[in-house]
């Protein structure tokens, strides 16, 4: 029984007794027990059998049966009533399966299914053999497998997996298939052929466990047939059917197609209601067509479900059919996303269960999305659909003209999901450059950049550059290595069969957290305003070197999407300038449709008139370049900090110069951390960084410059000592060869520290603090001193010591005054008599208060009448300081006196230097508006830097 209820061949074992069924109980049950009831049934064989829990009263407990008793209930048992029963056995016989194909497009194809113990269960297809795909075949009447079987796929379902493995024990299916038919003798005497002899495959079903990510079988046989319309449009045309990969025709004959068929049709083609129906003549030789006719009464849903006929005599047309529907098969976002199915007036989709890859292949060639499908990154979840399947009809190339299976009941699963693209889908990053820059690709809803030495393989015939129409591959001058977070594609790879034409299916790797690089093609261009970045005469850029752009055509369109493109903010102005400079070939007009994403989507075929003229413009933002201090620091644009990663020395001198301090002496790391900031990368045509192409990133570390005009000497002492570079906040010792050091400079160095000129050559000596050093070397060409500091190794690592007029040497410690600084000891204690001698004043001064206030108080007690006058006189006498005050205070201030003289018997030169660091900063040695112009020479001249093209 199955539950309350009389089952066949499966459920919990019961006996009727007296008219009444009874459960048997379990205990002790065993499977020759369960044979005895599959046999005494005759219900096949037994599949399965287990213990259910089940507490009740029962007729039957601790059967054991032999095999040989002709019934359960003559076993040997235990029969007592009433029995208390723990379990119930419950069975499953082999004449209680059943086989169906399900949820395909017709009764012969489908998914397979086993009614197991009353539940419609899916077959498992990692322990499915294909040798026994043709015993269900015969079993449903639809002959055998098809050799397509294995490429069709159904809707995968829901529920519980068996397996279907026949042992040694069981008939080999295989074998028996391939026997002969018998033959029998009718009636009639004469001889006809039966059906085939199947063995009884449900005898190898059995229950699975643990099935995830397990796939259903799927069968299609040879009696399948599907119908389709073959016309210019869905849902219109002639009727055929398709079945075994051979076509046959529906017959149009007035004596079977007729509006009642014709209306099933449109039905059973989701396409609607039946427009109109009509009969046309074969436009081929009508001995090589099939027909077939069938008989409907109109209340059919298929039209397979009609009679099957005999065609009539003479037929010669083929049925046609107009119905009020349209089928349509397109992507949810035009060339990527969901596969949508547009019928009976509704755009739904459909499962993934049975789309293919080729039918991706198909519907990207339909919807004219490229020549390859991508893979996609991640599947969409699970929503309703409203079609389970969708099957393409033989080598038929047109979606419409599938076979759609519809759900009844809306269903759950992963959609379809298809990625179309190829070599259009591949690019240049838009910007005010062209034919260089960052490549990108169009994946799903993103255009991803391409990591550095990224691969696109889309064939051998492929180039990048060719298909760009940017010539062929040059090697960039400056590569930007960009760090990048997000998703970077290293390579695109699609497979074919190597011709030009081939379809590809193509695979793209994707990684985080990569270096973007530069790609650069022959024909590269880049359009730049070359005053500051953000203003000036627009010119472009390219192989044949600078030309300017023509005025004509531009209008506020084109002026903002230029500013937009130089990171400048919207257009300000502009105007014409007159000049007979070399004009760039082509003109500018941005599209009215405002989908340009660069200044080169506006580039026009037309050449500028002869009437033409420089087109001046100025936007609204600005590249402001700035250093944190005077010559020196941090580097910012528009108070963002620039990266220190593929910063070069070229872009400090850009950087300096045009901050008037020459040019960069040396480049530092700024603050380590990640923080917002700028890569920059210039060319050799940009005079100004703002010029310079610049990307928003995150920087490890920002750069600081600094400028020649920023450097300064000191030295240890006076006029003299320990020579030292300072720029910014640091010191370093200063090094030079020996015929660096000629009169020239020295005399220079002294000036440079408003000293007079050197009394004494120079000598090299042991640094006195370790620090870094910078090297003195002054080629022929330099006319300020600045521009001698080099980064340089020392040969030795021996300071400069210079010794200009006017110079005090340090006293050594013989020379020094007797009176030498205490010790550490000496000055605690002093400090500690200190406090003590300013406690006892305290003490003193408040004794001192106490007895005066005594005093006040006899007074008034004595003479009550004069309190004011006492008052008056204790403050006048308060207001005097009593003679051992005052002493002490004459004593305090000698001894004040008498110590600065001493210390004024020094000289500011002869005190002890520590550390050259100490050296105040307010008072500069050799302040420059000093600086003598006689002595400026050749070190004097500042802007040399200019002149001399930079170098140094």
């Amino acid at each position: 029984m199955d539950g309350r209820r009389e089952s066949k061949c499966f459920g919990r074992v019961h006996v009727n007794r007296n008219g009444l069924n009874q459960p048997v109980c379990g205990a002790g049950w065993t499977a020759e027990n369960s044979h005895m009831v599959c046999k005494e049934l005759s219900c096949g064989k037994l599949i399965e059998w287990t213990n259910k829990t089940d507490v009740g009263s029962g007729v039957m407990d601790d059967v054991r049966c032999s095999g040989d008793e002709s019934s359960l209930w003559h076993c040997k048992a235990q029969h007592d009533s009433p029995l208390n029963c723990q379990q119930t056995p419950h069975v499953i016989c082999s004449g209680s399966v059943e086989f169906r194909l399900a949820d395909g497009p017709g009764k012969c194809a489908g998914r397979l299914d086993v009614l197991h113990g009353g539940e419609w269960k899916r077959v498992a297809k990692s322990k499915w053999n294909e040798k026994y795909s043709d015993n269900i075949c015969q079993r449903l009447n639809c002959g055998k497998t098809t050799a397509g079987n294995h490429s069709e796929r159904f809707f995968q379902g829901s529920g519980n997996f068996v397996s279907i493995a026949c042992d040694q024990n069981q008939p080999d299916i295989s074998s028996f298939i391939s026997s002969i038919f018998y033959s029998v003798f009718s009636l009639s005497g004469s001889w006809s052929l039966s059906r085939p002899l199947v063995p009884d495959i449900s005898e190898c079903v059995k229950s699975e466990q643990n099935t995830p990510n397990e796939e259903a079988v799927g069968i299609t046989c040879e009696n399948h047939e599907v119908v389709f319309l073959k016309g210019s449009e869905s849902c219109t045309g002639a009727v055929g059917i398709w079945q075994n990969n051979n076509t046959f025709w529906l017959s149009g004959s007035n004596e079977t197609w007729n509006s009642e068929a014709a209306e099933t049709l449109c039905q059973q083609m989701h396409c609607g209601r039946l427009t109109k129906f009509s009969s046309s003549s074969s436009a081929g030789d009508i001995s090589d067509m099939i027909f077939r006719a069938y008989r409907c009464s109109g209340k059919q849903r298929s039209l397979f479900d009609c009679d099957k006929v005999e065609l009539p005599d003479h037929n010669e047309t083929i049925a046609q059919v107009e119905c009020s529907g349209k089928i349509n098969v397109s992507l949810s976002e035009g060339c990527w996303g969901k596969v949508r199915i547009f019928a009976e007036g509704k755009s739904e989709g459909v499962c993934a269960d049975s789309w293919t890859e080729e039918m991706s292949k198909t519907l990207c060639q339909e919807t004219s999305c490229g020549e390859a499908v991508f893979k996609a990154r991640k599947l969409p979840s699970k929503e309703v659909v409203t079609f389970k399947s969708l099957h393409t009809v033989g080598n038929n190339s047109n979606l419409r003209e599938s076979t759609f299976v519809k759900t009844e009941n809306r269903e759950m699963c992963v959609p379809a999901y298809v990625i179309c693209g190829g070599r259009e889908n591949v690019r240049f990053r838009p910007s005010r450059d062209k034919c260089s820059g960052v490549v990108e690709a169009f994946y799903e809803r993103d255009w991803l950049p391409m990591s550095t030495n990224a691969a696109i393989r889309f064939g051998a015939d492929y180039d990048f550059c060719e298909h760009q129409k940017c010539g062929t591959f040059d090697n960039p001058p400056t590569r930007l290595e960009l760090p990048h977070d997000g998703e970077a594609i290293t390579a695109i790879d699609c497979s074919g069969d190597g011709s030009k034409d081939a379809f590809k299916v193509c695979s793209i790797s994707l990684t985080r957290n990569s270096i973007l690089g530069v790609q650069q093609c022959s024909d590269w261009r880049e359009i730049v305003l070359e005053d500051d970045g953000c203003k000036g005469e627009v010119a472009v850029y390219s192989q044949a070197g600078r030309m300017l752009v023509s005025s004509e055509g531009w209008t506020e369109t084109e002026g903002n999407r230029l500013c937009t493109d130089l990171q400048c903010g919207k257009f300000k102005t502009k105007r014409e300038v007159s000049g007979d400079d070399s004009f760039w070939k082509k003109t500018f007009k941005c599209p009215n449709d405002g989908k340009a994403e660069s200044i080169w989507d506006c580039e026009t075929e037309s050449p500028p008139s002869l009437q033409r003229k420089k087109l001046f413009i100025e936007c609204q933002g600005q590249s402001k370049v700035s250093l944190s201090s005077n010559c020196s620091g941090e580097v910012r644009i528009n108070s963002s900090p620039v990266c220190n990663q593929n910063w070069d020395i070229d872009y400090s001198n850009r950087v300096c110069q045009e901050m008037n301090c020459g040019n960069a002496f040396v480049n530092t790391s700024g603050l380590p951390g990640a923080k917002s900031g700028l890569y920059v990368s210039c060319d050799q045509h940009h005079h100004v960084l703002g010029q310079c192409g610049r990307v928003e990133g995150t920087c490890q570390s920002s750069v600081s410059i600094h400028c020649y005009k920023n450097i300064s000497f000191v030295t240890s002492e006076k006029c003299g000592g320990y020579l030292l570079v300072k720029y910014g906040k640091k010191r370093e010792n200063v090094c030079a060869d020996k015929e660096t050091l000629n009169d020239d400079l020295l005399d220079t160095l002294c000036k440079k520290m408003n000293c007079e000129a050197n009394d004494k050559p120079a000598k090299q000596a042991n640094p006195e603090t370790p620090r870094c050093w910078k090297k003195l070397h002054c080629p022929a060409d330099v006319r300020d001193v600045n521009y001698c500091v080099t980064t340089q190794p020392c040969k030795t690592n021996k300071q400069v010591f210079l010794q200009c007029k006017g110079y005090i040497p340090r006293k050594t410690d013989t020379q020094t005054d007797t009176k030498k600084v205490p010790p550490t000891s000496t000055i605690v204690i002093g400090l500690g008599i200190g406090v003590v001698v300013l406690i006892l004043i305290v003490l003193f001064v408040q004794k001192l208060i106490d007895r005066r206030n005594q005093k006040s108080r006899v007074l008034q007690q004595m003479f009550p009448d004069r309190g004011t006058d006492f008052d008056s006189e204790m403050y006048e006498e308060m207001n005097q300081p009593d003679d051992m005050e005052e002493d002490f205070r004459q004593d305090r201030l000698l001894a004040e006196t008498e110590f600065v003289k001493g210390k004024g018997a020094q000289s500011s030169s002869s005190l002890q230097y520590d550390d050259v660091d100490e050296v105040t900063e307010a008072h500069p040695l050799t302040p420059k508006e000093l600086t003598p112009a006689s002595f400026r020479g050749n070190y004097g001249q500042e802007g040399a830097s200019h002149q001399s093209g930079g170098k140094f």
